[in-house]
């Protein structure tokens, strides 16, 4: 369904509208409120003055005298819409105060009227106001407060002298102080009707504003619009057919849109079959790219080798389609060769010049040449066949499982690092880029590599990463990250860079190729034979020991704890019934990760009438469906009934 323009305005302004409304009307809403606020505080103000200065003139203890403050208490009640006007005494020592005058406006409860009157003591202490004016004031304490008789805004003013009708003189002595009370209720009152009209007059005028803009809007430039939208319309569906032209009338904004459109369709004409070939072009070149990726992607090893006691984990991220960055390695029986490389530029020249340079890497590997013998030739192959004068930084080693030696060599190269105890800087066996002089001549160097140790190989796109702010990665951030990964896997190694450097970079474009490759030595086989009691809470032992084992690929570990837990969990339940029991639990690491389950239970086999997911009720059927999930998951799994004992083994490959 369209919308007119007339619509989606309608919708912009008026929210504006009614916002400025609620604006103006709060803005009224509290000028009103304070002006009424503002008036009640000077009502209260010099109506508590003048009863102060009256009563002065009277003497509090004559009756006669008393009455005829009172009479004159009210008239300033109702000479300034006042509840209350009265006179008190307090007495501080036994926390009362009497009530000497008192006078009731309109707004005065009938409580009041009953319980506040001349003579009256009630028990009550002075509040700080009462006593502020207690102590003297010129212009008399102002306080909102809340009594039993609602909620009022008094002014109390202290009396300064009394008439002392025995001795016919003036008394200059504070032992008095008039309150003047305005009943919040009549300040609210008051309020509610002024702001009442202000809000109707301008809720009127702002429906009259709206009106007639919509009327003007709607004759000047909707309907005008609509208009050269429908002849917009007829051309777009009828582009490349036939070349439809607005009518221009008069000088506006509209006759030059019409006319701006006239010369564009003649110009999307002309176009058109430019832009057809270029796309033509385009998805060419993005299918090449895309070819040029795969078959780069398929001369890289792949991204995870376990073998004995060597495991490696890689991975090359291009900054473009295609890059220049590589990464080998090539497991035998007793020798492992890795090499990273990085090509000066990026794109296709790069790539092209990368896969020439991972196929001779690859045979010079198949060779079994040491690490020095590969650079060197590997440089002079190059640097005889490098027209556009590309070069390459390059690290090799070869790691002899036997004799726990690295021996490597490095082509101008990154310096690697060694994670054992401490993240340590392999600094040695230093020379130039390969592929610039054909006579350059390359070092080798040795050092121990030990299990529980990891050779962590990397590119320049790591710490030359750049954040969003222009800052680098850096080698010490890079340490920083390495530091906290000693001990762990080579999986966990490379994928914890990779997170915080993507982390760092959020935001940012990559610039360059980046690649990471971590060769870790295992430790030795892990085995361990747990006795446990059939009951679920034992099953934590069990969860400790598989995530704790470093010799466990991360990947691998949540596969294993949920079928290590359903399969525990289902003998703790069924095995043994309410009498209880033990069942031993046996782990053993090597190149896969085998947990076998022992109990004296009842006689079952899980192995057996394991449901078929495409037939399983969700709703209906009860249980099975655990065990199908662990199955599923686990590369193998047997089971056996031996001397009276249920033995279940299930294992995962740890590669």
């Amino acid at each position: 369904m369209k919308k007119s323009i007339f619509r989606k305005i309608l919708f912009v302004i008026l929210p504006i509208i009614i916002i400025a409304e609620i604006g103006t009307l709060s803005l009224a809403y509290f000028l009103i409120y304070d002006s009424n606020l503002n008036y009640c505080e000077n009502n209260v103000r010099i109506a508590s003055k003048m009863a102060a200065e009256s009563f002065a003139l009277f003497d509090p203890n004559n009756i006669e005298d008393s009455k005829k403050c009172d009479s004159i208490f009210t008239s300033i009640c109702e000479s300034f819409n006042l509840a209350y006007v009265y006179a008190i005494k307090p007495d501080t020592s036994i926390g009362s105060i009497e009530y000497l005058s008192i006078g009731f406006g309109n707004d005065a409860t009938e409580e009041a009227r009953n319980t506040r009157y001349a003579g009256v003591v009630v028990k009550d202490s002075l509040n700080s106001s009462e006593v502020e004016a207690l102590n003297g004031t010129d212009d008399g304490v102002i306080k909102i407060e809340s009594t039993r008789f609602g909620e009022t805004i008094t002014c109390y003013f202290p009396v300064t002298s009394y008439y002392d009708s025995e001795s016919g003189d003036y008394i200059d002595e504070t032992v008095s102080f008039v309150g003047a009370e305005f009943s919040f209720a009549s300040v609210k009152k008051r309020f509610n009707k002024s702001f009442g009209y202000i809000a109707g007059f301008t809720g009127i005028s702002t429906l009259i504003i709206i009106g007639v803009f919509l009327i003007v809007f709607y004759n000047a430039v909707s309907k005008p619009a609509k208009k050269i939208s429908s002849k917009m319309s007829n051309y777009a569906s009828n582009i490349g057919k036939e070349n439809v032209k607005l009518e221009v009338k008069g000088k506006d904004e509209f006759a030059e849109m019409s006319e701006s459109f006239n010369k564009m369709t003649d110009e999307i004409d002309n176009y058109i079959g430019d832009i057809t070939k270029l796309n033509k072009e385009k998805n060419t070149r993005e299918a090449e790219l895309d070819i040029a990726n795969n078959i780069q992607n398929g001369l890289l090893a792949p991204s995870h080798c376990r073998s004995g006691k060597i495991s490696i984990s890689a991975i090359m991220n291009p900054a473009k389609e295609v890059g220049g960055d590589l990464y080998n390695y090539r497991v035998d029986k007793d020798r492992v060769y890795i090499a990273v490389a990085d090509v000066s530029g990026k794109g296709i020249s790069a790539a092209l010049f990368m896969s020439r340079a991972i196929t001779m890497l690859q045979q010079y590997a198949s060779l079994g040449y040491y690490p020095a013998e590969t650079l060197k030739g590997f440089n002079k192959n190059l640097a005889s066949h490098n027209p556009n004068g590309l070069f390459i930084t390059a690290f090799v080693a070869l790691y002899d499982c036997k004799t726990e030696t690295l021996h490597y060599s490095n082509a101008g190269h990154n310096l690697p690092y060694i994670l054992g105890k401490e993240v340590k800087t392999l600094d040695g066996a230093r020379g130039m880029a390969a592929g610039i002089f054909d006579d350059a001549d390359y070092d080798e160097a040795t050092v121990s590599l030990k299990p529980g140790e990891s050779l962590v190989l990397y590119t320049d796109g790591v710490n030359e990463a750049e954040s969003v702010s222009g800052e680098f990665f850096g080698n010490e951030r890079l340490e920083e990250v390495l530091g906290k990964s000693l001990g762990k896997t080579d999986e966990f190694i490379t994928g914890n860079v990779i997170n915080q450097l993507n982390r760092f970079t959020v935001d940012s474009q990559q610039n360059d190729d980046i690649t990471i490759l971590t060769l870790s030595v295992l430790s030795e086989d892990y085995h361990t034979e747990m006795k446990l009691e059939a009951v679920n809470t034992e099953y934590e032992k069990i969860s400790r020991s598989i995530d704790e084992n470093k010799l466990i690929p991360d990947k691998c570990k949540n596969h294993l704890l949920i079928a290590a837990e359903e399969m525990f969990v289902n003998i703790c339940s069924y095995a043994y019934g309410e009498k209880g029991g033990e069942v031993t639990v046996i782990i053993d690491v090597s190149d896969k990760t085998e947990i076998t389950f022992i109990d004296y239970g009842t006689e079952f086999d899980p192995t057996k009438d394991v449901i078929n997911i495409d037939e399983y009720d969700m709703e209906n059927t009860v249980g099975g469906l655990g065990r199908f999930i662990t199955f599923s998951i686990m590369d193998e799994y047997s089971y056996r009934r031996e001397n009276g004992a249920n033995i279940l083994t299930i294992s995962k490959n740890n590669y």
